[in-house]
Formats: structure tokens, sequence, C-alpha cells
């Protein structure tokens, strides 16, 4: 009787600890997929450039962007947007879009700011 319930004991042990390992590999799995657009939202992307990404009266539409952007590119204007301040482009864009400023995201991780710009450049 003593073993039976011993043996009880490890199985329900083992299935608990499969079902922990489930969850947080499924976690992981779904951060991944959502972290691009989660990024877009929570960095407050949306808000100058639109939920779908058309634009606004703040900020230029975010489609095309393969056509000006390599990845690394895109992600050291997301870094430090003042490096690129100058360039024929963005004079274009401050004169369109006067008195908003896109801020630099160096506070943010390069892996994230890559996943961003992958997803951006996809649009």
């Amino acid at each position: 009787m003593k073993k039976i319930i011993m043996w009880s004991v490890v199985v329900v042990a083992l299935l608990f600890m499969v079902f922990i390992i489930a969850c947080n590999t499924n976690n992981k799995t779904d951060s991944k997929t959502k972290t691009a657009e989660h990024l877009y939202s929570s960095l407050g992307c949306a808000s100058c450039h639109g939920s779908d990404m058309s634009g606004t009266e703040k900020g230029p539409e975010l489609k095309d962007l393969d056509e000006y952007w390599t990845r690394d590119k895109l992600v050291t204007y997301l870094n430090n947007t003042t490096a690129f301040i100058d360039s024929t482009r963005m004079v274009k864009y401050q004169n369109k879009y006067e008195g908003f400023i896109m801020h630099s995201y160096d506070t943010v991780d390069v892996d994230q700011l890559q996943k961003l710009a992958d997803y951006l450049l996809k649009q």
C-alpha cells in the first residue's frame, strides 16, 4: 500500500512539473510572437504614426520603409534620431510635421529595436 501511495505522489509530481514547463514554454512563445506589435503600441508609435501605420497629423505613414531603410540603419535611427536630423528626408518631415519631433529610443534594448525594425520593414 505504501508503494502505491509513493508512486502516486511521484506521478502527480511529474505531471505537475510537465504542466509548469509547458506553461513557461507557451509564455515565451506568446511573448515572441507579439513582441513587435506590442512594442509598436507600448512605445507610443501609434500615437503619431497611427494604429494602422497610415500616418497622422503628427507623423508620416510607416509603409514601404524598406525602400529607404535597412534593418541596421533603422535600428540606428530609432536609437538616435538626432543623428539623422539633417538628412534631406528628415528636413522634409520637419517642415511637414512642424512642432513634432521623433524622439530617440536609446533606453530600449537593441534586441527589441531590432524586432520592431523587422516588423516595420515588413509593412
